[in-house]
């Protein structure tokens, strides 16, 4: 029984080092807006949200590529050098979470302060900027991130656009069904 113990307590610690903050720089691929690739480590800033590079807002009714140019800004981020990420743990798709600096500071507050991302916690307070200005995507009409990707998965967030009148129809054939 004592053996089991401690052989709990040396894998709890073991999963727990690996658990600790690491440093990642190198080589730096991105992703998207808000995803990286250094040295084949999967990294997702944290505290923010950028659109997933397929997606598309709309600005005067159009569509535009806004995925596309969040991580252009990211890229252009990188591209100032001298990047360095701190982990802070991993995201359920086993992603390290970090928060990353170039030689300008931090490049999770940067991508909100210029609009291309959405802020979740310590960065709320620099999205009110981007979005009163009108920058990035705050320059027309778009879907947050998360909403966009439940609905590629065909989510929720893919029922909010049905039609109510369809609806009401379908359940009055199938509670006169029932009730006959």
């Amino acid at each position: 029984m004592t053996a089991v113990f401690l052989g709990g307590i040396a894998y709890a610690t073991v999963w727990l080092d690996g658990q600790s903050s690491q440093e990642f720089t190198g080589k730096t691929y991105v992703v998207d807006g808000d995803s990286l690739v250094i040295n084949e480590a999967k990294l997702r800033l944290v505290g923010i949200d950028a659109p997933e590079l397929r997606q598309t807002c709309k600005k005067n009714g159009q569509d535009w590529p806004c995925g596309i140019k969040s991580r252009q800004a990211l890229s252009a981020l990188v591209k100032q050098g001298g990047v360095v990420c701190i982990s802070e743990g991993l995201d359920k798709y086993d992603r390290w979470l970090v928060a990353c600096r170039n030689t300008a500071g931090s490049m999770n507050a940067e991508m909100v302060r210029q609009g291309w991302a959405l802020a979740y916690g310590r960065y709320s307070a620099l999205e009110k900027s981007p979005r009163v200005a009108r920058k990035g995507i705050w320059i027309g009409e778009f879907e947050r991130p998360q909403e966009w990707r439940e609905a590629q998965r065909g989510g929720l967030a893919s029922l909010v656009s049905f039609n109510a009148n369809v609806v009401v129809s379908k359940l009055r054939g199938i509670k006169k069904r029932f009730l006959w």
